[in-house]
């Protein structure tokens, strides 16, 4: 047979007889206590909360009269029985007078009715701490109470609205919806927050990771790049990816959607789900997963990391009239045609003389 130990013994604190109430009648059931004779449950009630003590405060018991007690087949009726200190109900009835004072009942529906879900308290300790509050109140229909609590109290207005208008909506319907609705938030923010780190470090084209604070800009790089250049001696290096670097509002090519706007402009990948990795916050024509999976890796020489870093631009554009570069090459022994030349490269700074 199990052994169950006993409770600890009580501090003789008011505040805490219905906690510790509880566990003996707990412990009372388990040990099968309650199948003894009724003067041995209160003598083992006594010894457990502390004999000297106990004793003290059950000689302050009077036990006279009648009382409204629990009928012992149907606890859940009571009937008229004389006062008796070897009545184990009518003891605890006599403790409860003691150490529970009366309880303002009008003070005690002001004090549910006030009570809503707080910022950032999760809905279970919200609901637990609210069905305690209305066993102090005595409606006729607590259930009912705790419905309308929950509607009126939690701090989702939008799901609060829906369920007024749920007639068929029950107490355990609703505890149900707003936990799983709660659960459904919670992951959301989570997906959020991990979105936004991974778009706060983004790979380079070389596969480096910068942050906003990165010192590689595109501007500086162009400067640079402008300043080594001579084109075909009839181009112009253009000054846009300056331009950009001087002015943060101007619209740039956002990483999420691949579209110019603002930076305090709204993405429009905001929000939305990615079809490739279906994770939230970019388009899949953007997605990072998808770019790893199809990347192939080429491990740049320090030559040519050092040649993109110092001649990188971003365009060279010609005026319209201006001339092609073109020579005259023979063809077989007789006759010559014009060509246009060509380096094959996709940006060349060499010049006629090179």
């Amino acid at each position: 047979m199990a052994k169950f130990t006993q409770p600890s013994a009580f501090k003789f604190n008011p505040e805490e007889w219905e906690e510790w109430l509880a566990n003996f009648e707990s412990f009372r059931m388990c040990s099968k206590l309650y199948k003894e004779p009724e003067e041995e449950q209160i003598y083992a009630l006594k010894y457990t909360m502390g004999n000297t003590e106990a004793e003290k405060v059950f000689k302050t018991f009077k036990f006279e009269g009648k009382w409204n007690a629990p009928k012992k087949d149907d606890r859940t009726v009571t009937e008229e029985r004389d006062e008796s200190p070897t009545d184990y109900d009518c003891v605890i009835h006599k403790f409860n007078t003691y150490f529970v004072p009366s309880k303002n009942r009008r003070h005690e529906r002001v004090k549910f009715q006030k009570r809503t879900q707080k910022v950032d308290e999760p809905f279970e300790h919200f609901y637990r701490d609210i069905s305690t509050m209305v066993k102090t109140c005595e409606y006729p229909d607590s259930d009912e109470m705790l419905l309308d609590k929950i509607i009126q109290g939690i701090r989702d207005q939008d799901l609060s609205k829906r369920m007024e208008l749920m007639g068929d909506l029950t107490l355990q319907k609703a505890v149900k919806l707003v936990k799983q609705t709660e659960q459904v938030e919670n992951e959301r923010r989570e997906r959020g927050l991990e979105e936004k780190q991974a778009d706060e470090v983004k790979p380079d084209r070389r596969g480096n990771h910068r942050g906003r604070g990165s010192s590689h800009s595109r501007g500086r790089r162009l400067h640079r790049g402008a300043h080594h250049s001579q084109g075909r001696g009839r181009g112009h290096v253009s000054q846009r990816g300056m331009s950009q670097q001087q002015n943060p509002g101007h619209a740039t090519k956002c990483g999420r959607c691949l579209k110019e706007h603002g930076k305090q402009q709204r993405c429009p990948a905001s929000g939305q789900r990615c079809y490739h990795c279906k994770k939230m916050g970019h388009f899949a024509v953007a997605c990072q997963f998808k770019a790893r999976m199809q990347e192939v890796q080429v491990q740049p020489s320090q030559a040519q990391e050092e040649l993109e870093e110092v001649f990188w631009l971003e365009s060279i554009t010609c005026p319209d009239n201006s001339p092609a570069w073109e020579v005259q090459l023979p063809i077989g022994e007789n006759s010559t045609t014009k060509f246009k030349i060509d380096t094959g490269a996709d940006i060349s700074v060499l010049t006629r003389e090179c």
